[in-house]
């Protein structure tokens, strides 16, 4: 059955998708790589400089198969909003971190990184 929408449209839900995982979660951050400030005599902020433009992504999800990313390895990420250059996230997955439990379904945390200045991860 469709969903039936009312009001206001509004993004719903995870775009991306991960090879052997049930994707339940992202969280993408933009944010400056390197930034310094310099303070005048009296403490106060005069100067503040902002470089390297970077993306951080983490994915949660349940886990399908055994055959999980390894850290090293590209990761390409639909995302829902153009928080970078595009709505799509393209980086290196740095971590790569398993859940379980005695009552629960086997989780992993994938985080990944992205670089302005970095042109290709493959």
């Amino acid at each position: 059955m469709a969903a039936v929408l009312k009001g206001t449209t509004c993004l719903y839900g995870v775009a991306g998708t991960v090879s052997n995982l049930y994707v339940q979660s992202y969280t993408l951050t933009k944010n400056y790589e390197l930034n310094d400030t310099v303070q005048d005599e009296t403490g106060k902020t005069v100067t503040a400089r902002y470089d390297g433009v970077m993306r951080e992504l983490s994915v949660d999800g349940i886990v399908k198969t055994s055959d999980m990313p390894e850290i090293g390895a590209a990761i390409t990420f639909a995302v829902s909003t153009d928080v970078g250059a595009t709505s799509s996230f393209t980086g290196v997955i740095e971590s790569v971190e398993e859940k379980g439990g005695n009552k629960e379904f086997v989780k992993v945390s994938l985080k990944a990184k992205q670089w302005e200045s970095i042109a290709s991860y493959s």
